[in-house]
């Protein structure tokens, strides 16, 4: 039995319908933040994926490690 890469989670956001031509731009957005965020936070992950639509967008993160990475503060 192989050992669990890590989980999938899933963030879904309803909005206001978007214009077509601001969808594309705000995916791409929501992967780089959310990215970004994560990374602060110290939360390892193996990818992640935004979809959408003019109405609802989601990000799926694979690979989402149980807990965050130790840190030390001094």
């Amino acid at each position: 039995m192989s050992k669990s890469a890590g989980k999938t989670a899933i963030l879904e956001i309803g909005t206001e319908s978007l214009p077509a031509r601001f969808l594309l731009p705000t995916l791409r957005q929501l992967e780089e933040k959310a990215a970004e965020l994560l990374k602060a936070e110290r939360l390892e992950f193996e990818s992640a994926r935004a979809l959408g639509t003019p109405m609802r967008q989601a990000l799926i993160l694979s690979g989402v490690k149980d807990k965050s990475a130790e840190a030390v503060q001094e």
